[in-house]
Protein backbone atom coordinates (compact mmCIF):
# COMPACT_ATOMS: atom_id res chain seq x y z
CA UNK A 1 0.00 0.00 0.00
CA UNK A 2 1.19 3.53 -0.72
CA UNK A 3 2.47 5.52 1.89
CA UNK A 4 1.69 9.22 1.96
CA UNK A 5 4.08 11.52 3.50
CA UNK A 6 3.11 13.59 6.73
CA UNK A 7 1.70 16.66 6.64
CA UNK A 8 4.29 19.10 8.30
CA UNK A 9 2.11 21.58 10.66
CA UNK A 10 4.00 24.49 11.82
CA UNK A 11 1.64 26.28 14.47
CA UNK A 12 4.25 29.86 15.24
CA UNK A 13 3.24 32.58 17.30
CA UNK A 14 2.00 34.68 14.45
CA UNK A 15 0.86 32.33 11.61
CA UNK A 16 0.44 28.32 10.80
CA UNK A 17 2.11 26.80 7.66
CA UNK A 18 1.99 23.05 6.22
CA UNK A 19 4.80 21.91 4.22
CA UNK A 20 4.25 18.48 2.44
CA UNK A 21 7.04 16.79 0.71
CA UNK A 22 7.41 13.46 -1.08
CA UNK A 23 10.07 11.08 -2.13
CA UNK A 24 12.88 9.55 -1.06
CA UNK A 25 16.31 10.90 -0.93
CA UNK A 26 15.54 13.48 -3.45
CA UNK A 27 12.47 15.30 -1.73
CA UNK A 28 10.04 17.36 -4.17
CA UNK A 29 7.27 20.09 -3.03
CA UNK A 30 3.35 18.60 -2.34
CA UNK A 31 2.13 20.99 -1.08
CA UNK A 32 2.95 24.76 1.06
CA UNK A 33 1.16 27.64 2.70
CA UNK A 34 0.63 30.03 5.71
CA UNK A 35 -2.11 31.42 7.22
CA UNK A 36 -2.02 34.25 9.52
CA UNK A 37 -3.39 34.09 13.04
CA UNK A 38 -4.74 37.38 15.16
CA UNK A 39 -1.88 38.44 17.53
CA UNK A 40 -2.13 36.73 20.85
CA UNK A 41 -3.84 33.92 19.93
CA UNK A 42 -0.82 31.83 19.82
CA UNK A 43 2.95 33.11 22.12
CA UNK A 44 5.55 30.97 23.03
CA UNK A 45 4.01 27.99 22.11
CA UNK A 46 0.97 28.46 24.23
CA UNK A 47 -2.56 28.75 22.20
CA UNK A 48 -4.73 30.62 24.01
CA UNK A 49 -7.59 30.67 22.09
CA UNK A 50 -7.70 27.43 20.61
CA UNK A 51 -10.71 27.83 18.56
CA UNK A 52 -9.79 30.28 16.56
CA UNK A 53 -5.99 28.59 15.87
CA UNK A 54 -8.35 25.56 14.65
CA UNK A 55 -10.11 27.69 12.21
CA UNK A 56 -7.32 29.36 10.65
CA UNK A 57 -5.89 26.03 10.17
CA UNK A 58 -9.06 24.86 8.76
CA UNK A 59 -9.24 27.24 6.20
CA UNK A 60 -5.45 26.83 5.32
CA UNK A 61 -5.87 23.37 4.73
CA UNK A 62 -8.81 23.74 2.45
CA UNK A 63 -6.81 26.68 0.57
CA UNK A 64 -4.38 24.35 -0.17
CA UNK A 65 -6.73 21.49 -1.15
CA UNK A 66 -5.75 18.81 1.36
CA UNK A 67 -6.98 15.59 2.20
CA UNK A 68 -6.29 14.61 5.78
CA UNK A 69 -8.33 11.54 5.42
CA UNK A 70 -5.92 9.17 7.20
CA UNK A 71 -2.84 11.35 6.99
CA UNK A 72 -0.77 12.52 9.50
CA UNK A 73 1.15 15.20 11.00
CA UNK A 74 4.20 16.27 12.29
CA UNK A 75 4.00 19.27 14.75
CA UNK A 76 6.79 21.19 16.06
CA UNK A 77 7.33 23.25 19.63
CA UNK A 78 9.78 26.04 20.52
CA UNK A 79 10.02 29.15 22.68
CA UNK A 80 8.98 28.51 26.72
CA UNK A 81 7.18 25.74 26.01
CA UNK A 82 10.26 23.59 25.48
CA UNK A 83 13.59 22.43 27.17
CA UNK A 84 16.56 21.70 25.82
CA UNK A 85 19.75 20.80 27.89
CA UNK A 86 22.94 18.79 26.97
CA UNK A 87 23.91 16.76 29.86
CA UNK A 88 27.06 14.08 30.55
CA UNK A 89 26.19 11.30 32.17
CA UNK A 90 29.20 8.65 33.38
CA UNK A 91 29.88 6.13 30.37
CA UNK A 92 27.16 3.34 30.86
CA UNK A 93 25.29 0.79 28.14
CA UNK A 94 22.50 1.95 27.05
CA UNK A 95 20.03 0.58 29.27
CA UNK A 96 21.95 1.92 32.32
CA UNK A 97 22.07 4.89 31.10
CA UNK A 98 17.99 4.90 30.47
CA UNK A 99 17.86 4.13 34.05
CA UNK A 100 19.92 7.19 34.65
CA UNK A 101 18.61 9.50 32.41
CA UNK A 102 15.01 8.80 33.77
CA UNK A 103 16.13 8.99 37.59
CA UNK A 104 17.78 12.55 37.14
CA UNK A 105 15.45 14.05 34.40
CA UNK A 106 13.33 16.56 36.90
CA UNK A 107 16.25 17.87 38.42
CA UNK A 108 17.99 18.82 34.92
CA UNK A 109 14.71 19.98 34.18
CA UNK A 110 13.83 21.53 37.20
CA UNK A 111 10.21 21.18 36.62
CA UNK A 112 7.33 18.55 38.01
CA UNK A 113 8.22 15.45 35.61
CA UNK A 114 4.44 14.65 35.27
CA UNK A 115 4.27 17.96 33.61
CA UNK A 116 6.54 17.26 31.02
CA UNK A 117 7.11 14.79 28.18
CA UNK A 118 10.68 14.17 27.61
CA UNK A 119 13.16 12.05 25.45
CA UNK A 120 16.71 12.36 25.03
CA UNK A 121 19.18 11.13 22.48
CA UNK A 122 23.19 10.04 22.82
CA UNK A 123 24.98 13.13 21.19
CA UNK A 124 28.61 11.14 21.32
CA UNK A 125 27.78 7.17 20.27
CA UNK A 126 31.48 6.65 21.07
CA UNK A 127 31.52 3.84 24.03
CA UNK A 128 35.39 3.80 25.15
CA UNK A 129 35.17 7.81 26.15
CA UNK A 130 34.78 8.11 29.89
CA UNK A 131 31.42 10.24 29.45
CA UNK A 132 28.67 10.20 27.24
CA UNK A 133 26.77 13.50 25.89
CA UNK A 134 23.26 13.15 25.81
CA UNK A 135 20.52 16.25 24.94
CA UNK A 136 17.25 15.91 27.02
CA UNK A 137 14.55 17.34 25.69
CA UNK A 138 11.17 18.06 27.28
CA UNK A 139 7.90 19.55 26.82
CA UNK A 140 4.86 20.56 28.23
CA UNK A 141 1.88 18.62 28.23
CA UNK A 142 -0.62 20.98 28.42
CA UNK A 143 0.92 22.87 25.42
CA UNK A 144 1.43 19.35 23.80
CA UNK A 145 -2.37 18.83 24.42
CA UNK A 146 -3.20 22.31 22.44
CA UNK A 147 -1.22 21.55 19.26
CA UNK A 148 -2.59 18.56 19.20
CA UNK A 149 -6.34 19.27 19.15
CA UNK A 150 -5.69 21.72 17.10
CA UNK A 151 -4.03 19.36 14.16
CA UNK A 152 -6.94 16.59 15.03
CA UNK A 153 -9.79 19.47 14.51
CA UNK A 154 -9.02 18.80 10.29
CA UNK A 155 -8.99 14.93 10.91
CA UNK A 156 -5.19 14.77 11.30
CA UNK A 157 -3.41 11.93 13.62
CA UNK A 158 0.08 12.67 14.93
CA UNK A 159 2.69 10.84 13.87
CA UNK A 160 5.97 13.59 15.09
CA UNK A 161 6.16 15.58 18.08
CA UNK A 162 9.40 17.64 17.42
CA UNK A 163 10.76 20.64 18.51
CA UNK A 164 11.97 24.07 16.53
CA UNK A 165 15.88 23.66 17.50
CA UNK A 166 16.16 19.78 15.98
CA UNK A 167 13.23 20.62 13.13
CA UNK A 168 15.41 23.74 11.85
CA UNK A 169 18.56 21.35 12.02
CA UNK A 170 16.82 18.45 10.07
CA UNK A 171 16.39 21.48 7.27
CA UNK A 172 19.95 22.83 7.56
CA UNK A 173 21.24 19.78 7.40
CA UNK A 174 19.21 18.21 4.24
CA UNK A 175 20.30 21.15 2.32
CA UNK A 176 23.99 21.73 3.39
CA UNK A 177 25.01 18.36 4.80
CA UNK A 178 27.49 18.57 7.82
CA UNK A 179 29.94 21.58 7.96
CA UNK A 180 33.13 21.54 9.61
CA UNK A 181 33.86 24.14 12.61
CA UNK A 182 31.45 25.59 14.94
CA UNK A 183 28.33 27.57 13.25
CA UNK A 184 25.72 28.74 14.32
CA UNK A 185 22.07 28.48 13.11
CA UNK A 186 19.66 31.28 14.15
CA UNK A 187 15.95 30.70 13.62
CA UNK A 188 14.27 34.22 14.12
CA UNK A 189 10.56 34.16 14.46
CA UNK A 190 7.86 36.26 15.69
CA UNK A 191 8.06 36.07 19.32
CA UNK A 192 11.02 34.63 20.31
CA UNK A 193 14.39 33.27 18.63
CA UNK A 194 16.92 30.04 18.59
CA UNK A 195 20.56 30.62 18.24
CA UNK A 196 22.16 26.68 18.06
CA UNK A 197 25.93 26.23 17.71
CA UNK A 198 26.54 23.32 15.63
CA UNK A 199 30.42 21.71 16.04
CA UNK A 200 30.90 19.36 12.86
CA UNK A 201 27.50 18.42 12.47
CA UNK A 202 26.73 17.94 16.28
CA UNK A 203 23.91 20.29 18.08
CA UNK A 204 26.08 21.64 21.21
CA UNK A 205 23.78 24.43 22.69
CA UNK A 206 21.12 26.27 22.19
CA UNK A 207 19.69 29.42 24.43
CA UNK A 208 16.35 30.97 23.29
CA UNK A 209 16.27 35.22 23.08
CA UNK A 210 13.47 37.20 23.65
CA UNK A 211 13.54 39.18 20.90
CA UNK A 212 12.63 38.61 17.69
CA UNK A 213 9.92 39.81 14.58
CA UNK A 214 7.44 41.43 17.23
CA UNK A 215 9.90 43.94 19.09
CA UNK A 216 10.48 45.52 15.36
CA UNK A 217 6.94 46.02 15.20
CA UNK A 218 6.57 47.37 18.58
CA UNK A 219 9.31 49.51 18.26
CA UNK A 220 7.68 50.79 15.11
CA UNK A 221 4.39 51.35 16.15
CA UNK A 222 5.84 53.15 19.36
CA UNK A 223 7.87 55.68 17.29
CA UNK A 224 5.98 56.17 14.15
CA UNK A 225 2.30 56.20 16.67
CA UNK A 226 1.20 54.03 14.30
CA UNK A 227 -1.01 50.79 14.89
CA UNK A 228 0.79 47.43 15.70
CA UNK A 229 -1.28 46.24 12.14
CA UNK A 230 0.41 49.33 10.48
CA UNK A 231 3.74 49.13 11.77
CA UNK A 232 3.75 45.44 10.54
CA UNK A 233 3.32 46.49 7.13
CA UNK A 234 6.26 49.35 7.27
CA UNK A 235 8.29 46.45 8.65
CA UNK A 236 7.52 44.32 6.08
CA UNK A 237 8.15 46.78 3.42
CA UNK A 238 11.24 47.58 4.42
CA UNK A 239 12.57 44.18 4.48
CA UNK A 240 11.38 43.63 1.10
CA UNK A 241 12.71 46.51 0.14
CA UNK A 242 10.33 49.50 -0.35
CA UNK A 243 11.26 52.64 -1.89
CA UNK A 244 9.30 55.00 0.84
CA UNK A 245 11.56 53.53 3.74
CA UNK A 246 12.41 57.01 5.57
CA UNK A 247 15.52 57.15 7.70
CA UNK A 248 13.05 57.13 10.90
CA UNK A 249 12.04 53.80 9.87
CA UNK A 250 15.83 52.82 9.00
CA UNK A 251 16.36 54.23 12.48
CA UNK A 252 14.19 51.96 14.57
CA UNK A 253 14.59 49.01 12.80
CA UNK A 254 18.93 49.37 12.84
CA UNK A 255 18.05 50.15 16.91
CA UNK A 256 16.29 46.52 16.95
CA UNK A 257 18.56 44.44 14.95
CA UNK A 258 21.33 46.03 17.28
CA UNK A 259 19.54 44.96 20.29
CA UNK A 260 19.45 41.36 18.55
CA UNK A 261 22.78 40.80 17.64
CA UNK A 262 23.90 41.84 21.05
CA UNK A 263 22.05 39.01 22.34
CA UNK A 264 23.67 36.68 19.77
CA UNK A 265 26.68 37.70 20.55
CA UNK A 266 26.00 36.95 24.48
CA UNK A 267 24.82 33.58 23.58
CA UNK A 268 28.09 32.92 22.21
CA UNK A 269 30.23 34.27 24.31
CA UNK A 270 28.72 32.29 27.09
CA UNK A 271 28.92 29.07 25.33
CA UNK A 272 32.98 29.65 25.47
CA UNK A 273 32.84 30.87 28.85
CA UNK A 274 30.99 28.17 30.74
CA UNK A 275 33.62 25.35 29.74
CA UNK A 276 30.47 23.62 27.33
CA UNK A 277 32.66 24.24 24.40
CA UNK A 278 34.94 21.46 23.41
CA UNK A 279 38.84 22.35 22.80
CA UNK A 280 38.97 22.47 19.23
CA UNK A 281 36.30 25.01 18.73
CA UNK A 282 38.04 28.64 19.55
CA UNK A 283 35.69 30.73 17.12
CA UNK A 284 32.57 30.97 15.45
CA UNK A 285 33.57 29.95 11.59
CA UNK A 286 29.56 31.04 9.86
CA UNK A 287 26.40 32.12 11.01
CA UNK A 288 23.31 31.14 9.07
CA UNK A 289 19.70 32.63 9.73
CA UNK A 290 16.10 31.38 8.91
CA UNK A 291 12.84 32.04 10.18
CA UNK A 292 10.34 35.32 9.72
CA UNK A 293 12.53 37.55 11.20
CA UNK A 294 15.24 36.49 9.37
CA UNK A 295 15.20 39.03 6.55
CA UNK A 296 14.63 41.98 8.42
CA UNK A 297 16.78 44.55 6.75
CA UNK A 298 20.31 45.10 7.79
CA UNK A 299 20.07 42.24 10.27
CA UNK A 300 22.60 39.88 8.58
CA UNK A 301 25.32 42.93 7.79
CA UNK A 302 25.08 43.92 11.13
CA UNK A 303 25.63 40.52 12.55
CA UNK A 304 28.70 40.04 9.68
CA UNK A 305 29.69 43.48 10.98
CA UNK A 306 29.56 43.18 14.75
CA UNK A 307 31.12 39.55 15.06
CA UNK A 308 33.36 39.36 11.88
CA UNK A 309 32.35 36.22 10.08
CA UNK A 310 30.24 35.17 7.31
CA UNK A 311 26.56 35.42 7.83
CA UNK A 312 23.96 33.36 5.34
CA UNK A 313 19.63 33.43 4.86
CA UNK A 314 19.06 29.97 4.59
CA UNK A 315 16.63 29.14 1.76
CA UNK A 316 15.19 25.73 3.13
CA UNK A 317 13.81 24.57 -0.19
CA UNK A 318 17.54 24.65 -1.50
CA UNK A 319 17.98 21.28 -2.55
CA UNK A 320 14.24 20.26 -2.88
CA UNK A 321 12.87 19.78 -6.09
CA UNK A 322 10.29 22.28 -7.11
CA UNK A 323 7.47 21.63 -9.60
CA UNK A 324 6.61 24.38 -12.07
CA UNK A 325 2.97 24.85 -10.61
CA UNK A 326 4.75 26.34 -7.62
CA UNK A 327 5.51 30.62 -8.36
CA UNK A 328 9.74 30.08 -7.79
CA UNK A 329 9.27 33.78 -7.30
CA UNK A 330 6.78 33.42 -4.31
CA UNK A 331 9.58 30.06 -2.95
CA UNK A 332 12.36 32.21 -3.10
CA UNK A 333 10.98 35.54 -1.52
CA UNK A 334 8.77 33.71 0.88
CA UNK A 335 10.87 30.51 1.17
CA UNK A 336 12.60 31.44 4.53
CA UNK A 337 9.50 31.58 6.39
CA UNK A 338 9.02 27.89 6.24
CA UNK A 339 12.56 26.62 8.08
CA UNK A 340 10.82 24.32 10.81
CA UNK A 341 8.25 22.91 8.42
CA UNK A 342 10.62 21.62 5.79
CA UNK A 343 12.43 20.39 8.87
CA UNK A 344 9.56 18.64 10.18
CA UNK A 345 8.57 17.60 6.50
CA UNK A 346 11.96 15.74 6.38
CA UNK A 347 10.50 13.52 9.64
CA UNK A 348 9.03 9.42 8.54
CA UNK A 349 5.79 8.69 9.82
CA UNK A 350 7.36 5.64 11.24
CA UNK A 351 9.48 7.81 13.53
CA UNK A 352 8.38 7.97 17.39
CA UNK A 353 6.86 11.09 19.05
Amino acid sequence: MFKLPPIAVDIGSSAIKIVELSGGHQKKLRSVGIELVPEGVINEGFISDIPTAQQALKRLVKRLRLSTMRRRACLSLGGNSVIVKKVNFPNKDEAELADMIEAEAEQHFQHDIDDLHFDWHILDPNPNQQDRSVVLIGAKRDIIDQHISVAKSVGLKIAVIECDVFATFNMFEYNFGMIQGLIALTNIGASSAQVSLIGNGQHLYTRDIAIAGNNYTKALSTALNIAPENAEAVKIAASEGGASITPDVQNVIAQVNKQLVSEIQVTTDFFFQSGEAPLDFTALSAIFLTGGASRTIGLDSAIASAMNIPVNIINPFHKIDIPRKFPMESILSQGHLYGIGVGLSLRDVEDNV
